[in-house]
């Protein structure tokens, strides 16, 4: 998938997508590799967070939890 293409899909894929193209550049060489290892990195470090906050939004935060539990607990005992 091309940059261009993922940027109508979605961040994570248009990252994904420059991540891709960047790893080309860097196994190409030439004198601009500095440049585009410094810029993979970044988006490297992007797709991490996005990817990181997206799993601990389906995992919920510790108040989730324990409210869970206590739901859990409740029923239990009215059951």
């Amino acid at each position: 998938m091309s940059v261009s293409d993922a940027v109508q899909v979605s961040r994570l894929d248009a990252l994904k997508a420059a991540r891709d193209a960047l790893a080309v550049q860097i196994d190409a060489g030439g004198g601009t590799v500095a440049q585009c290892v410094a810029q993979f990195r970044a988006v490297l470090l992007e797709i991490e967070e996005i990817e990181t906050a997206a799993s601990a939004k389906d995992e919920g935060t510790p108040l989730d939890e324990l409210q869970k539990r206590r739901a859990a607990r409740r029923a239990g005992a009215a059951g």
